[in-house]
């Protein structure tokens, strides 16, 4: 479900707005964007999880869907519900984390994009 609300660039397209050839997630790796990619297989956003989980000393979670990840990794330290509570939290600013940075990482591209585009056609605005 989370895949189909997430704007990220595999839904973007399916929608029309961006072009079916630029799919590609924004972190480099060379894979199609899914939420599934970016926040638990690629290389460089879902390396994330096996630092944090060793951080808070929990076992690290090999879950194939955000939902399953976020049941696991919340009840992977056991405990009382203080400590999935705390756990959730952390799973939440995780994700914050990585969403935020994908977005910036998306504008900066974007804004040389428009920056480069518009030194080309200068002469059009004058």
């Amino acid at each position: 479900m989370t895949d189909i609300l997430l704007p990220t660039k595999v839904n973007l397209s399916y929608r029309g707005i961006l072009p079916v050839g630029d799919s590609h997630c924004v972190s480099g790796c060379g894979a199609v964007e899914s939420a599934q990619h970016v926040f638990l297989s690629c290389s460089t956003f879902g390396s994330l999880w096996s630092l944090v989980s060793s951080w808070v000393g929990s076992a690290s979670v090999t879950a194939l869907t955000l939902s399953d990840h976020f049941i696991q990794f919340t009840t992977s330290a056991g405990g009382t519900r203080a400590h999935r509570s705390f756990m959730q939290l952390v799973w939440l600013a995780c994700v914050w984390v990585v969403w935020t940075e994908r977005n910036c990482r998306l504008v900066q591209r974007l804004s040389k994009f428009f920056t480069s585009y518009a030194g080309q056609d200068q002469d059009f605005f004058l």
